[in-house]
């Protein structure tokens, strides 16, 4: 579903160069959007190079309706356009790039919620009612490899030793811990045996104490 967003175009100094209309999915589907309306307005090229900083707010319910503003007596010379435009469409290509890896990473992280919220509740219990050093924590951030595959990393630790790690894979909808591979939505499957897993690798670890 779309809606209607504003988008400003700002230059280095912080001057509003325009104001645009645009229906949208989201705030970055509405630049990408308000990029291709420019170009096919008179002077728009020129302001989608000249603007160094792109906002885009939701209207609230107002009627969509584009606006340009003060740049529409801008120009380029026709012995730069190739330029602009070579580097107008690679930058127009990569912030479609960009969108789309956040897109598959919200997903991502999305599908991986319910698995991350039972780690955090599991880490508490086991903590509070078994042994006061035990946590289970994410390390680092999300990582994105090929095929929109986004991978995660958990460590299980008993006094203060890394006693397992957990290494998730989310891809469409599947999630891999290790050698499991889950489908989404098959959360209770999904966490018993991440339960187990978790606990088996503590055991071991206090055994060799």
């Amino acid at each position: 579903m779309t809606r209607a967003f504003q988008v400003a175009g700002y230059d280095r100094k912080g001057q509003e160069l325009f104001a645009i209309a645009v229906d949208a999915i989201g705030p970055d589907d509405a630049k990408l959007v308000t990029f291709r309306e420019l170009r096919t307005t008179p002077g728009g090229s020129a302001q989608a190079n000249a603007a160094e900083k792109l906002v885009a707010k939701p209207m609230n319910g107002r009627t969509r309706g584009s606006q340009i503003g003060q740049a529409d007596r801008m120009t380029t010379d026709p012995k730069f356009q190739p330029l602009v435009d070579d580097l107008k469409n690679w930058l127009e290509l990569e912030h479609q790039k960009e969108s789309m890896k956040a897109a598959g990473l919200n997903s991502a992280m999305d599908a991986f919620r319910p698995t991350a919220d039972y780690l955090e509740q599991l880490g508490k219990e086991l903590e509070n009612n078994v042994d006061h050093t035990i946590s289970i924590g994410q390390i680092g951030r999300w990582n994105e490899g090929p095929d929109q595959k986004f991978s995660a990393r958990y460590e299980v630790k008993f006094k203060g030793h890394v006693c397992h790690a957990l290494n998730f894979t989310v891809q469409g909808r599947q999630i891999r811990i290790d050698d499991h591979v889950f489908v989404v939505g098959d959360q209770t499957a999904l966490e018993e045996t991440l339960g187990r897993t978790i606990v088996e690798a503590i055991k071991r670890e206090s055994s060799r104490r």
